[in-house]
């Protein structure tokens, strides 16, 4: 089975077992704790500094993305630190003091890593991401970059579940997606993004141990992570982060 324990929560950040047992390796995902990291939100600096501190980290190393809905993946160096890449859902690095991050309220944010390339990665997934395979897309660029998917390890952040996820006036995505991930209760129906996403992780040759979900709903646990479909137009947005420390 695809492991769903979270390695731990403490100090309020969400890191996974896989990742924590490499040595060299910071990883993690903020909590509300932490504050809103959303670009423009008024504290957001702030917000980002403490969560770096608490990762033990230089801010100033940590390259963002202009996510889009895309499936454009990006592989960037230690010169794009300090700045936002446009119109990219997906950062890739071969180096160290390069932390690349993701930002989420509901799409599935998700850590990769090499453990033999020691190649780290960083994507945001939401439905239409998973519709157009960006996943997929990362994973295809470290093969392509030399990496075998069964040194490849995944972390599945907090994002909102089949237990939340109504679609029901989505018809949109209702017929995008096969009705083996739909799920009716009560004349409503629920879509399984994250079980679409292990798939194609199992698809491109990802084995299941090496994939770890943090089986953590952001609807149904609001209070801990900023959710878009429970807070509205003024929701915030938590942070993931990766990358190897020199």
């Amino acid at each position: 089975m695809i492991n769903k324990t979270v390695a731990t929560g403490k100090n309020n950040i969400i890191r996974f077992k896989n990742l924590s047992k490499i040595n060299d390796l910071i990883h993690g995902f903020s909590t509300r704790e932490f504050g809103s990291m959303k670009p423009g939100d008024p504290d957001s600096n702030i917000s980002l500094e403490l969560f770096s501190k608490a990762l033990k980290i230089n801010p100033q190393q940590i390259i963002k993305m202009r996510q889009i809905h895309s499936n454009n993946i990006r592989w960037v160096t230690q010169k794009d630190r300090g700045f936002r890449i446009n119109e990219v859902d997906g950062l890739l690095t071969r180096e160290k003091d390069v932390y690349l991050s993701v930002l989420s309220a509901d799409c599935i944010p998700v850590l990769i890593f090499d453990k033999q390339k020691k190649y780290a990665g960083a994507v945001h997934a939401g439905w239409k991401g998973i519709y157009n395979d960006t996943l997929k897309a990362a994973i295809n660029q470290l093969i392509s970059n030399g990496s075998n998917p069964v040194n490849v390890l995944i972390g599945i952040g907090p994002c909102i579940r089949s237990c939340c996820y109504n679609i029901t006036i989505t018809n949109e995505r209702a017929n995008l997606f096969n009705k083996k991930y739909i799920y009716e209760r009560n004349g409503s129906y629920f879509l399984d993004l994250p079980k679409i996403a292990k798939e194609q992780l199992l698809s491109v040759g990802i084995p299941k141990n090496n994939i770890e979900d943090c089986n953590i709903c952001t609807s149904d646990n609001n209070d801990r992570f900023f959710s878009f479909r429970k807070e509205g137009e003024r929701f915030g947005e938590f942070m993931g982060i990766i990358g190897r420390k020199s």
